[in-house]
């Protein structure tokens, strides 16, 4: 059961009261982690308002504007045309999105509960019966992707742009973490954002990614890092792509393997 604090549920009541009195809102559902049973006290507030299309841009305006009815918010701003991001003087943070009748016959039912003061105690619903499967050539191109990053790394050591290397660790961590997920057999749309990772990795997935430092502005702890990541990462993507009948990036892989012993002295 979701583990709503106070403000939380004070917040849903008042998003509740204020959209079912807007007569341009046909319809009101709770989405994300709460909608999904998942929720938690560092969770925020997920809705969908059902409007029609000429209303839309009107409701966005006035939710993500001066005029908020919802009440006073410390940080509120539009996003991507139809989302209200608000963030209220208690840090409780809500999205409102405005959906049009044929854009929520078009999404995932399967997480969504009628916006009410009740609904942050829905039960999680039960998982999709068709395993997930990550398409090959998502796959192939995380892998290409990743590296193609490693393929960086010694611009970044001859010119001692330690912040530059830094930032390519951060973006083959990031991969890995994703990679792994979805060897797991969970798709993005199967689970939340970026804030919650934990019960979609193994605890021995988990330790092994933690155990990797992120590295101080020096050669050694750079390279020993990059060194790190790709030992994990490398072989679960070939597993996963030729899981998936893609085909490895070999000439790629061994271009690159080539290419960092050669100038940094660095065997993955």
């Amino acid at each position: 059961m979701s583990a709503a604090t106070d403000s939380q549920r004070a917040l849903v009541r008042r998003l509740a009261e204020v959209l079912a009195s807007d007569v341009r809102i046909e319809a009101t559902w709770l989405s994300g982690s709460f909608g999904r049973g998942e929720g938690d006290a560092w969770s925020d507030i997920d809705v969908i308002a059902v409007v029609d299309e000429e209303d839309r841009a009107a409701c966005l305006a006035e939710y993500a504007g001066p005029r908020n009815p919802v009440g006073e918010s410390v940080l509120l701003l539009p996003l991507f045309g139809r989302i209200a991001h608000a963030v209220r003087p208690d840090w409780e943070r809500y999205d409102l999105l405005f959906l049009t009748p044929q854009e929520l016959r078009a999404h995932d039912r399967s997480g969504l509960k009628p916006l009410t003061s009740e609904s942050l105690d829905a039960v999680p619903q039960p998982g999709p019966t068709k395993p997930y499967r990550p398409p090959a050539d998502a796959l192939v191109a995380t892998a290409q992707e990743f590296l193609r990053i490693l393929g960086l790394l010694p611009g970044a050591m001859g010119r001692k742009e330690w912040l530059s290397a830094q930032e390519g660790v951060g973006l083959l961590r990031k991969m890995l973490v994703e990679l792994t997920i979805e060897a797991n057999g969970v798709g993005r749309a199967q689970r939340g954002g970026a804030k919650r990772l934990n019960p979609y990795l193994t605890p021995e997935q988990r330790q092994a990614i933690e155990a990797i430092p992120q590295p101080g502005a020096d050669r050694a702890e750079i390279i020993a890092a990059n060194q790190a990541l790709a030992t994990l990462f490398l072989p679960l993507a070939r597993e996963a792509v030729a899981g998936a009948g893609g085909a490895w990036p070999q000439a790629l892989e061994d271009a690159t393997r080539a290419h960092l012993q050669r100038t940094v002295g660095l065997t993955i």
